[in-house]
Formats: structure tokens, C-alpha cells, sequence
């Protein structure tokens, strides 16, 4: 695992770090490692009745002005269906409690400057009735798209992308 991170100070001593291996940062003053570890992150494939995909648009970097599924990442305690409930909720105003699993995805997320890995867990659900689309400052725009109409050149982020070229094989 090759990794971006610029971290220049132990966070037990404050002694400069050694960099030791791909996935790790050594402290030669206090020997703590510094583990690079993977964040978790949620993403949902939301279909409507005539079998579109529901993509959002960002209104902020990472990838702003690119589509992508509605994610977000893990906080804290959540299980990542409660996650996923809660940013669909966010950027939608959405109301979903049931899920499907679909796929995991490896990622990169680039958040100043830096490239955090990531492990994203896709689940399929469907619109939900009787509720409309309420966008947050997350995000600027919607669309629903046939499969063969997704423009996978236009998605923000690599997994997301990922999901959606696996989604279209299932057509």
C-alpha cells in the first residue's frame, strides 16, 4: 500500500517521524508506530420503479461538480446501514432503513492534498414512495439515469465509479 499521507510529527511525543514501510510511521524517540489505517465509507445505489440509478451531483470538493452515489463516511458507533440511513437522509432528505448489500470497493478519498485509503460498502435500495428529493449544500443537483445513459466519465470518485460499471453488468 502506497500512501500520500504527510504526517511529520509523533502524535505521543511530538518527535519527528521516520517513514518504515508502506503502511506505517515509526517515532526513533518513543518507538510508536503510527498505523495508516482504512477508512470506512457507505454508498447507496438507489433505483426508481422504471430501474434508474439516482446519482447526486457534489457542491464540494472532493470531486465537486462530478456525480456520484449518495455516501458518506462511518462516524463513531454507527453500523453502516445506520450510516448510510443517515447521509442518504443528509443530502437527500430521504427516508430508507432497507438495504441490500452489493459490492465493496477499495478507494482513494483525496481530502487536502492528502489521499486517505478507503474500503466502501455499496448496498442497492429503492426510492422510496410518496417522498421527494430534498437536496443539502452537499450537493447541487440530481438525476435519475437509464444504465446505459451513466456517465461513468463524469463520476467523482474511483469506487463509486466502480460499483456502477458492476451495477450495469447486471442489466
Amino acid at each position: 500500500m502506497t500512501n500520500n499521507y504527510q504526517y511529520k510529527y509523533c502524535p505521543s511525543c511530538g518527535e519527528v517521524l521516520s517513514k518504515k514501510g508502506d503502511n506505517y510511521y515509526l517515532c526513533l524517540k518513543c518507538d510508536f508506530k503510527f498505523y495508516i489505517t482504512v477508512s470506512t465509507s457507505v454508498g447507496a445505489i438507489i433505483l426508481n420503479k422504471k430501474n434508474q440509478v439516482l446519482l447526486d451531483k457534489r457542491n464540494h470538493d472532493p470531486g465537486i461538480g462530478k456525480w456520484g452515489i449518495p455516501a458518506g463516511f462511518l462516524e463513531k458507533g454507527e453500523t453502516a446501514t445506520d450510516a448510510l440511513s443517515r447521509e442518504i437522509c443528509e443530502e437527500l432528505g430521504l427516508k430508507v432503513l432497507s438495504f441490500e448489500y452489493f459490492g465493496t470497493y477499495p478507494g482513494l478519498y483525496k481530502f487536502q492534498n492528502i489521499d486517505y485509503p478507503t474500503l466502501h460498502i455499496v448496498y442497492k435500495t429503492i426510492f422510496p414512495e410518496n417522498q421527494n428529493i430534498v437536496l443539502s449544500e452537499e450537493s447541487r443537483d440530481f438525476a435519475f439515469f437509464d444504465f446505459d445513459k451513466i456517465p461513468l466519465d463524469e463520476i467523482g470518485n474511483e469506487d463509486h465509479r466502480l460499483a456502477l460499471v458492476d451495477l450495469c453488468k447486471t442489466k
